[in-house]
């Protein structure tokens, strides 16, 4: 997972939390260095950053507690933008500034989360501590629109490392050797599948849970992804070498050898891993249609796993007897498990 990545996933965990009756804040307060009675919303972002190994004031980001000083360093080091992007600090004027207003007028800080609708509608989504809501201030996820937004504070990622070849010992080293032109454009066959299980367990994610066995346009963006990490060209097929560092041997084409034929009907398989807070992809769907079917009130048509979803989750496993941080939502192997066996919808893999 990319510091991006959890660095939201970490963000979307806390959604719900929210200070002391007393008027303190107990956890992002005292781990940023300021006591209990702090002003917490850039502290709260400090900390997405700071359990996943980047220091606030290092170089991925300044300090956000105090948010005038956040927006004057993200303009030194001309990280300081107006059309924003996944996983950038939003900082607020609420006065209704808008974009460019000044920066010392900032009073609030948030961590975008998606950008779908900026584009057409002007608003983005993000997630935000110290906001009242209905009660105490507390973590939530909100539409921010652009009347209330001063700018944005781009972190320095880190490059995503590209990931070596890894042979991971599976079926699809124990099927015949395989020839190319049983790859071709929207082929189904037995060996598809064992590309599909080879690009899995190489840290590809599963986008192609409701086709399996096809190579189909979402296999071909799995490939795409494989062949970026590698630094190769993304043409969504693989050449005889790439096979081979997956752990194929291909040989030439021989129309007397066929590829096996694959099952007709096959149920999806869904990785814990894929369905974290934060995730946004079709096994994500394949998991809240399950849910809907033992009677948890979840939408069935939204890809994401936010909010909602974490909360029909953790339904799910208060259901099963789990509690406290056992039912965060947070989808785990054996709860999964449970699913795909009282459903019969789709298979729980490790």
């Amino acid at each position: 997972m990319s510091l991006k990545d959890a660095v939201i996933a970490e963000a979307y965990k806390w959604i719900g939390y929210q200070e002391s009756d007393d008027g303190q804040e107990y956890k992002f307060s005292p781990a940023g260095g300021f006591d209990t009675w702090a002003q917490w919303c850039g502290l709260f972002c400090e900390w997405c950053f700071r359990v996943n190994g980047a220091d606030p004031g290092g170089a991925v980001i300044p300090r956000l507690y105090y948010t005038p000083s956040a927006a004057a360093e993200f303009i030194n080091r001309n990280a300081w933008f107006y059309d924003p992007q996944v996983g950038d600090l939003i900082l607020f004027d609420w006065g209704g500034g808008g974009l460019g207003s000044s920066t010392g007028l900032i009073d609030h800080i948030g961590i975008v989360t998606n950008i779908d609708n900026w584009a057409s509608e002007g608003y983005v989504t993000t997630v935000e501590g110290n906001i009242r809501n209905g009660g105490n201030p507390a973590v939530g996820e909100f539409q921010r629109y652009r009347s209330v937004i001063s700018g944005f504070g781009r972190p320095n990622w880190p490059a995503d490392a590209p990931a070596k070849p890894k042979l991971v010992t599976g079926a699809w080293n124990k099927g015949p050797n395989i020839q190319l032109r049983w790859f071709t454009n929207n082929a189904r066959n037995l060996e598809v599948g064992r590309l599909q299980d080879a690009l899995i367990a190489n840290g590809i994610p599963n986008i192609w849970p409701l086709n399996r066995f096809a190579n189909d346009i979402r296999t071909q963006q799995a490939v795409k992804l494989y062949q970026k990490r590698q630094g190769w060209p993304q043409t969504g097929f693989l050449t005889a070498n790439q096979f081979y560092k997956l752990g194929f041997t291909v040989v030439k084409p021989n129309n007397q050898v066929q590829p096996r034929t694959a099952p007709a009907n096959v149920l999806p398989g869904v990785r814990p891993v894929h369905i974290q807070p934060g995730k946004s992809n079709g096994q994500v769907l394949i998991v809240r249609r399950a849910l809907a079917k033992v009677g948890i009130k979840v939408g069935v048509a939204n890809p994401a796993a936010g909010p909602e979803f974490v909360k029909a989750y953790a339904a799910w496993q208060r259901k099963l007897g789990y509690a406290g941080k056992d039912a965060s939502g947070a989808p785990g192997i054996e709860s999964l498990r449970a699913l795909a066996k009282q459903t019969k919808s789709f298979i729980a893999v490790p």
